[in-house]
């Protein structure tokens, strides 16, 4: 993930990212993903700065019976770990990015 950092974060955060898939009832199913603090916790969110680039690199193992023909999205943002509230994204009510449609492939 690359964040760009607009202003200086008032506290530290953790990072969620999920591979999530839309079910009929209009909810997500989680399919995997992690959470972890930005560079395992070396780079906390309370010592970014406004211009700076951040990456970071997070895995997850996708499930082994995942139907490739699922659609799926990756949901990504940002919470408190002491609280668990998620950080506010304007104009979004679950706080998260969805990245996708994704293509998956079966491996096998």
């Amino acid at each position: 993930l690359f964040w760009q950092v607009m202003q200086n974060p008032s506290q530290d955060y953790t990072t969620f990212v999920q591979l999530v898939h839309p079910t009929t009832d209009g909810g997500v199913e989680r399919l995997g993903g992690v959470d972890a603090p930005p560079g395992g916790g070396s780079c906390t969110t309370s010592d970014w700065l406004p211009g700076e680039i951040v990456v970071d690199e997070l895995q997850f193992i996708l499930p082994d019976d995942l139907d490739p023909s699922l659609e799926t999205y990756l949901a990504v943002g940002f919470y408190s770990p002491d609280d668990n509230q998620r950080l506010s994204i304007p104009q979004n009510p679950d706080d998260q990015i969805l990245i996708g449609p994704l293509t998956t492939t079966d491996n096998n």
